[in-house]
């Protein structure tokens, strides 16, 4: 009711029957002593509401706290409005059935695992101001197809969208690194385009993927062991490792490889296995 000026911590934590919310404008105060109107959604405060089903997220509310609707496992659908900034770790972790979720221009911050295991996930468009993706924010979101990155983002985090259902993406020229296994074993996914500016692929970033070219960038300058790992039964039917790798350990079991550009530096480590130049 409007009458409700308070809520505390983890209030409705746990409550597995309770399927929906609406928060009205009037709350003035979680038990963290927050005033000037409901401005956070407080850590752990829906975490393990099985029977949630829908939420009304006020305008005003600026972040979502960390685990704040953590395992919630009917939660189908979440608009934020367009004055939250911040969604905070394992935000919506665990939530799958989550097929949908708009994220606000607003956004400036996405907290690790903020979205970990959300498996009904389809498509995520990343809000420009973003400029990391955090560690395991997307990963295991197994029927995640697509993804929108913008210009503002100069660096995937570890485990970023690691076994994710991604088929394509276009990494953007504002991206100077990809870190460790940022997508490692995306089973389906085939086509990434890589854009000048990437400097930095590290260990195991495109390690079980099932891409049929890899064309890297000239100014990228270190490539990670075992970056574009697989079986030895998987075809690629092109590699170009670009012109100014610096340091780098190129190793790519593949079956079929036809194009391999000129290094100008030494390259580190074990030789490409079934490599045919």
């Amino acid at each position: 009711p409007n009458s409700v000026t308070k809520i505390r911590y983890g209030a409705f934590s746990g409550c597995t029957a309770l399927a929906s919310v609406v928060l009205s404008e009037n709350i003035t105060e979680l038990e963290d002593g927050l005033t000037m109107g409901l401005n956070q959604i407080q850590d752990g405060i829906f975490e393990n509401c099985k029977g949630l089903t829908s939420i009304v997220i006020p305008n005003g509310v600026t972040q979502i706290g960390d685990r704040s609707f953590k395992g919630c496992t009917s939660l189908t659908s979440v608009s934020l409005p367009n004055s939250v900034t911040r969604i905070g770790v394992v935000a919506f972790g665990e939530c799958t059935a989550l097929a949908s979720v708009n994220l606000p221009s607003s956004v400036t911050s996405i907290g690790d695992f903020a979205f970990y295991k959300c498996s009904s996930l389809i498509s995520i468009a990343i809000p420009h101001g973003i400029t990391s993706i955090e560690k395991s924010s997307f990963q295991y979101c197994s029927n995640l197809t697509s993804v929108t990155m913008p210009n503002s983002l100069t660096s995937i985090g570890e485990f970023a969208f690691a076994e994710s259902g991604l088929t394509s993406v276009l990494i953007p020229n504002s991206v100077t690194n990809i870190k460790k296994e940022a997508f490692y074993t995306c089973p389906n996914l085939k086509r990434v385009v890589f854009s000048e500016g990437l400097k930095i692929i590290e260990q195991g970033a495109f390690w079980g993927s099932k891409l049929t070219s890899i064309i890297l960038p000239n100014s990228l300058d270190s490539l990670g062991w075992q970056s574009f790992y697989n079986n030895s039964n998987h075809t690629v039917d092109t590699i170009s490792l670009g012109e100014n790798l610096k340091s780098g350990i190129p190793y790519f079991p593949f079956s079929k490889v036809v194009i391999w550009n000129s290094i100008n530096a030494d390259i580190e480590g074990v030789p490409c296995k079934y490599l045919v130049i």
